[in-house]
């Protein structure tokens, strides 16, 4: 006989059974959707906000310089070569 197998007299044993198995991993899952959210709370840790400035640019766009720089003379070899 496997122990898997319970005598039952009834189908009333039966669905006792299962809505207790049913109850059990209701706990489980609830337990762990609870435990998992307050560590997720927990872990978080609050970000400093940083203040931008835009009033600084480093290095302004094309746009900004009035566009592309003039053609170079074909005849003339580039700078530095």
């Amino acid at each position: 006989m496997s122990s898997f197998n319970m005598p039952t007299s009834s189908q009333s044993a039966d669905w006792l059974f299962f809505g207790v198995m049913l109850l059990a991993v209701g706990i489980g899952v609830t337990g762990f959707i609870v435990w998992f959210s307050l560590k997720k709370k927990s872990g978080k840790k609050k970000l400093r906000k940083r203040r931008h400035r835009d009033d600084r640019q480093h290095k302004p766009s094309l746009a900004q310089t009035s566009g592309l720089p003039p053609r170079r003379d074909p005849n003339q070899p580039p700078r530095g070569v």
